[in-house]
């Protein structure tokens, strides 16, 4: 293979990455990406079906954006390659989901704790799947899933598209106040 392997795996391996969920960069996503500090509607956006007028059903967009190349030939030895990767990934968090467990019975689990347990494992399948676009984007449009990795490596939740194509996005610093 020639394509760098560093960089087509760069969004799995962001996923243990500190600054992810941190908010740590507002000034780094574009001005157009519309930050909810709202948790529950950011998860009405990125949930539901039936949402309000002027926002778009979001795994609809993500299913779009990873469609022209994500069965293809290239796609599948793309998907080979980040799933043993991801795969070791999320076993490097060790059993941070039992230990989340834990915490929510004792009622001690935070709110910022509560919504990486319910997001961690989507994360990271949105996560490999821009390393999918990377690995095939030599030959596919993946600037969609380039402007969902920006907004990750920012510190932000993607969580809804608008139906003038601006991206929403969960501002976790909130989970924090």
């Amino acid at each position: 293979m020639t394509m760098d392997e560093s960089y087509f795996l760069e969004p799995v391996d962001f996923f243990l990455n500190p600054k992810l969920l941190s908010g740590w960069n507002g000034d780094g996503i574009d001005q157009e990406v519309e930050l909810v500090e709202d948790l529950e509607r950011a998860m009405l956006l990125e949930n539901s079906q039936d949402l309000s007028d002027g926002y778009a059903i979001w795994s609809d967009y993500l299913t779009n954006a990873v469609a022209p190349f994500y069965t293809t030939e290239l796609g599948r030895a793309g998907r080979q390659i980040v799933e043993v990767h991801g795969a070791k990934v999320w076993d490097g968090l060790g059993n941070f989901q039992i230990e989340l467990r834990k915490k929510k019975v004792r009622r001690t689990i935070t709110e910022f704790e509560e919504f990486w347990s319910a997001t961690a494992f989507d994360i990271l399948e949105h996560l490999k799947m821009i390393a999918v676009g990377r690995f095939c984007s030599k030959d596919y449009d993946t600037s969609r899933l380039e402007n969902v990795f920006v907004i990750y490596a920012n510190g932000f939740y993607p969580c809804g598209l608008r139906t003038d194509g601006r991206l929403a996005a969960f501002d976790p610093r909130v989970l924090q106040r």
